[in-house]
């Protein structure tokens, strides 16, 4: 498999502003002036931007990108701002409100402004036609407003400051941008066009005269991962953070994400291999692929949805594929890898007594205390080599974090079809040391940027294949989860099973001691003299509830139950977000896009409650 590229950079402008109408009290010709200086001193910021070591550190070194205009070409300044976009070499993407047929009729009145839009769109990179309704076009405007700032990294507002936070329109837009941290330039709507800016970095952002010189520092924040913005404070690190940075070991996901990372190989696929036999024989799996199969190919498995409905239509990004590959498979190699890890070192834990009992000075036993002795150290430094290679290897955060980012690029690829782009949920212990989730956000929101909008039309038949493919890729999810749920109930029961059978064998040890130490005469004479017989209750007696105490350290350290309980939760939810959705035949894209979204918010609790589960749960040591 080929590694994923870095997203190529991209910086997408989305318009809003008035219509003729509203412009009674503008001076064209300096309104046009403004719009044209405004977009050529972005163009200009972006370029240098691009140039900087921060830029060519995080994103792919392909052709630049040009700079990108999100127009609806409404008459007014919709189409003022596509046309100076364009004369200043922006590349033009067009989301309309309705289908084009129907978004004609907004221009009847008026030929010349007809041909604006017809010669305007003709000369766009894409278009996509959303499908609202003309009997509400409130409603229509109000969708394509929140299209445009899902896509958009400023907002360019052509307003009479006029508010109106329940507007369809510009003051609607404009008020959900600041909402949602969005940078707005604002040139006023009426002459002599004044430009102001609401800049979100500010602690309390308020409309501030434009000064140019905060663009390179208003795109560094807007495309940066937020990883690298955050100030380096001194902090104290212990020793294996200190080798870890003298050896250069990747400890920073995103790094290790892009460093050519491989799911495989060497003694990792060993201690991964230990839980997959584990997970097969206690969750009753299906050994198949299980001595052939790899990392990528499961993952194959799993897109296999979404490569079969991009063959049937269905707008689709290119690089969404690679990065999911690549993340899924690393997280589940690196998920096995820490399972493996704290099995073995259990189970060793174990054994390592059983040889202290067995290095003990019993008769017939003493001439081979030492090497007892010995087999016991090698299995405590192997214990203490397991415990710091998966330290060393921060096995236990890129697990997470690369289960992160392709579980966000699965909801992603929900959304993706109908131009939507999926938001992340932080989880309530969400903190500045925890940088997860603004590494994928970023991520996930840079792949969706470098290829644009999708180019479709949104008529009944793009409908109905969305809607069936919304439908199979839930359903995938509810089999996926009630599966989940079988299979760690299984290993729960197991487990428990085990710790029963060692707890009823102690008290058979026990009791056995005991009566022979009492000469009790009905008992066997074998079962009660000789110094290996004595050597043996000795060791059950101890070793046995060593043996219970590491399949208890399992059950707590794997959360089987939990995660059993969690998964059979998850499928009874997402079963009831596809029904509504296999009985939505008449819904419209955004109906069937707010059922994904439920569908998304489901699927985000599952990440939230692993993170709350497993950060807490390091490998660590153990005596």
């Amino acid at each position: 498999m080929n590694y994923p590229q870095k997203p190529r950079l991209a910086l997408q402008i989305g318009v809003t502003g008035h219509r003729p109408k509203d412009l009674k009290d503008a001076d064209m010709p300096l309104l046009k002036e403004r719009i044209t200086t405004v977009l050529q001193e972005i163009k200009s910021a972006y370029l240098q931007f691009a140039d900087t070591g921060e830029a060519r550190a995080v994103f792919a070194q392909d052709e630049l990108l040009p700079p990108r205009l999100l127009s609806p070409l409404a008459e007014g300044a919709d189409s003022l701002a596509a046309q100076a976009a364009l004369d200043l070499g922006y590349s033009l993407h067009c989301p309309l409100p309705f289908l084009q047929a129907d978004y004609l009729g907004d221009f009847k009145h008026d030929l010349q402004a007809l041909s604006t839009f017809e010669t305007l769109l003709s000369r766009s990179s894409r278009q996509l036609e959303l499908d609202g309704s003309l009997k509400n076009k409130d409603k229509a405007y109000l969708n394509l407003g929140q299209f445009v700032l899902r896509h958009a990294d400023i907002l360019l507002a052509v307003w009479n400051g006029v508010e109106n936070e329940l507007s369809p329109g510009t003051a609607g837009v404009i008020a959900s941008a600041i909402r949602q941290e969005i940078p707005v330039l604002l040139i006023d709507a009426n002459a002599p066009h004044r430009v102001t800016i609401h800049d979100p970095r500010e602690k309390k952002p308020q409309w501030q005269d434009w000064d140019v010189t905060r663009l390179a520092g208003l795109l560094r924040w807007q495309l940066l991962p937020r990883d690298v913005l955050m100030t380096k404070k001194k902090q104290k690190t212990n020793l294996l953070q200190k080798l870890q940075r003298l050896t250069g070991t990747e400890t920073n996901s995103r790094k290790a994400y892009f460093s050519g990372l491989q799911a495989g190989g060497g003694l990792s696929s060993g201690i991964a291999f230990v839980y997959q036999v584990f997970f097969t024989l206690l969750g009753k799996r299906r050994p198949k692929g299980l001595f052939g199969g790899s990392y990528l190919e499961g993952s194959e498995m799993q897109w296999k949805i979404p490569g079969r409905a991009a063959g049937h239509g269905l707008g689709f990004q290119t690089s969404i594929k690679d990065h999911f590959l690549h993340a899924d498979s690393l997280a589940s190699f690196y998920a096995d890898q820490y399972r493996g890890t704290f099995l073995l070192s259990f189970g060793l834990g174990a054994v390592a007594v059983l040889f202290a009992l067995l290095g003990a000075p019993f008769e017939g036993l003493k001439h081979y205390g030492l090497g007892y002795a010995v087999a016991e150290l090698i299995t405590i430094l192997i214990i203490a080599g397991l415990v710091l290679r998966g330290a060393w290897l921060v096995l236990h955060q890129h697990w997470l974090d690369f289960r992160l980012l392709a579980e966000r690029l699965r909801q992603h690829a929900c959304l993706q079809p109908v131009g939507g782009v999926s938001q992340g949920f932080l989880p309530v212990f969400h903190g500045k040391s925890d940088m997860s989730h603004a590494w994928v956000d970023w991520l996930v929101r840079a792949v969706n940027c470098s290829e644009g909008m999708p180019a479709v039309v949104f008529d009944q038949q793009y409908r109905e294949r969305y809607r069936i493919y919304l439908h199979v890729m839930i359903k995938e999810q509810v089999k996926y989860h009630a599966l989940n749920a079988e299979r760690n109930e299984h290993i729960a029961h197991a487990l428990h099973t085990f710790n029963k059978i060692f707890l009823a064998w102690i008290v058979v040890v026990c009791f056995l001691h005991i009566f022979c130490g009492l000469s009790i005469p009905c008992l066997p004479h074998v079962l009660c003299h000789g110094s290996f017989v004595e050597a043996l209750y000795t060791s059950m007696a101890a070793v046995l509830p060593a043996f219970g105490a590491a399949v208890a350290g399992m059950l707590s350290q794997g959360e089987f139950e939990r995660i059993a309980q969690r998964s059979e939760g998850m499928a009874e939810e997402l079963q009831d977000i596809a029904d509504n959705v296999k009985q939505a035949t008449d819904a419209s894209v955004l109906e069937l896009s707010l059922q994904a979204h439920d569908a998304i918010a489901v699927m985000s609790q599952e990440l939230s409650d692993w993170r709350v589960i497993f950060r807490a749960k390091p490998l660590e040591w153990h005596a």
